[in-house]
């Protein structure tokens, strides 16, 4: 599970704790939460930044594909994940991505945006 900005961990708690029984959950603090704190406040760290620490996540934990569900810029940080390490991913559930039109803010390139369209309309969303 990967929270969006300005929540941590805790905001998966109730989810978690309905799916238990059922799978392994994981949940993290992302940088810049008061669990990880950014040390340097000049550098903010990237949605690359953010998917690194994830894929690191990933292969302490478990090291194959694992399904994620992320939430707002959470979720831009699971789609960079998928992009950049489509290994490490099987499926994802995205809640809201925050997604942005500024080229100087970091967001979801519009060919991964075309394509997931056009694997919606060949009717193969799972792909």
């Amino acid at each position: 599970f990967i929270h969006g900005t300005a929540a941590d961990k805790s905001s998966w708690r109730a989810l978690v704790a309905l799916l238990r029984e059922r799978v392994r959950a994981t949940v993290y603090d992302r940088r810049g939460t008061a669990a990880w704190p950014i040390a340097d406040e000049d550098h903010s760290p990237s949605v690359h930044d953010h998917a690194e620490d994830a894929a690191d996540v990933i292969r302490v934990l478990r090291g194959r594909p694992v399904h994620i569900c992320a939430a707002s810029f959470g979720a831009v940080v699971a789609l960079d994940l998928m992009k950049r390490r489509p290994d490490l991913v099987s499926s994802a559930v995205l809640f809201e991505p925050a997604l942005s039109g500024d080229d100087r803010v970091s967001a979801v390139p519009r060919d991964l945006c075309d394509e997931v369209e056009r694997l919606i309309g060949e009717g193969e969303p799972e792909r």
